[in-house]
């Protein structure tokens, strides 16, 4: 997406809007008419937007440990408190990025540490040291997590109309599982799995088991 790893940084207004509209023009270069939108975190926010405005170019939409959502009585000051525990996290990684502060980054976003290793520490390092990452980040950072911006709330969910995956992890260090849970049962017919043992990146932590729920879903399309 705009603005994360070695996509363009430009100096633009970092919303869940413009970040979607970017991803549909992605759609638009490779001249597909819509696609299947998997996306995890902030790319799980992202592509709920796209379902809920461009219903026509989603085929399916996979919501992973995703971010953005507002389901309860207390949905906003979840999703505040929420925010700024990320803010938090990312501060130190961003601002003035070592080795030291990404690996501790990325060990906190995992439910078992050993699997940080030195090629992804390296990796992650070297996008938040890049200078047009660090000319943008601390505003991209500010203006998605810092209240006011477009959320996927109760009755957006409910206006979901393609086939829908809802994957969570009980340890998840951001939104818990909870909130997915409750988001899979808004999205008509949706489809819930929740995984053990493993932090914010299952798809990284257990690949295996992630893609095989993943292929799973796909192949119901």
């Amino acid at each position: 997406m705009l603005g994360h790893g070695l996509t363009a940084k430009p100096d633009i207004s970092y919303s869940i809007a413009s970040l979607g509209e970017h991803v549909l023009a992605y759609v638009d270069a490779i001249g597909a008419p819509s696609a299947i939108i998997v996306g995890q975190s902030l790319g799980g926010w992202v592509g709920g937007w796209i379902a809920v405005n461009h219903p026509d170019r989603v085929r399916g939409y996979a919501c992973v440990t995703g971010a953005g959502l507002e389901v309860s009585a207390d949905a906003d000051a979840l999703t505040q408190k929420i925010g700024a525990k990320v803010a938090s996290a990312t501060a130190s990684a961003i601002s003035a990025p070592t080795r030291q502060s990404v690996r501790a980054r990325l060990e906190w976003l995992m439910h078992d540490a050993s699997v940080v290793t030195d090629e992804l520490v390296e990796a992650r390092y070297r996008i938040y040291a890049d200078p047009a990452f660090m000319a943008i980040s601390d505003r991209m950072v500010g203006e998605l997590t810092g209240g006011g911006a477009w959320t996927l709330t109760r009755e957006r969910l409910a206006a979901i109309a393609c086939p829908a995956l809802v994957l969570w992890t009980r340890q998840n260090p951001t939104m818990p599982w909870e909130v997915g849970y409750e988001a899979s049962r808004i999205i008509p017919g949706a489809s819930w799995y929740l995984m053990e043992d493993a932090g914010h990146w299952p798809q990284f932590e257990k690949p295996a088991e992630f893609n095989g729920v993943l292929l799973n879903f796909l192949r119901r399309l």
